[in-house]
């Protein structure tokens, strides 16, 4: 097992610790909506995106056991969650859609 800094946060967000599940959140939020972002056409679907990703990411949390580092866990999550929102034919058009910005509107991560 590879014990991280995130694997420990991981355990400790999960026996309800709420700073821990909070560094994980912050940690985590960028990440997320970097990849939302470029699967997804428009803010909205972006965010749509973002918050399914999120919620399975702490629905899941559990099941990280520090194999693996947790931004590599966190980007399968990503994946996965994509891959079941939409049609591939709509999967394939976001693709294809240029890269939009990574920071909500007024430059603040979404929270």
């Amino acid at each position: 097992m590879l014990l991280t800094t995130d694997t420990a946060l991981a355990r400790r967000a999960l026996r309800g610790d709420r700073e821990a599940f909070d560094r994980i959140f912050d940690a985590s939020l960028p990440c997320v909506w970097r990849f939302a972002a470029r699967q997804s056409r428009g803010r909205a679907a972006a965010e749509r995106l973002t918050e399914r990703v999120l919620a399975r990411v702490f629905a899941d949390l559990e099941r990280y056991d520090g194999e693996v580092p947790f931004a590599a866990w966190l980007l399968s999550l990503c994946k996965e969650t994509a891959g079941q929102g939409g049609t591939s034919t709509q999967l394939a058009r976001a693709r294809r859609a240029p890269p939009h910005g990574a920071s909500a509107g007024d430059g603040k991560p979404l929270r």
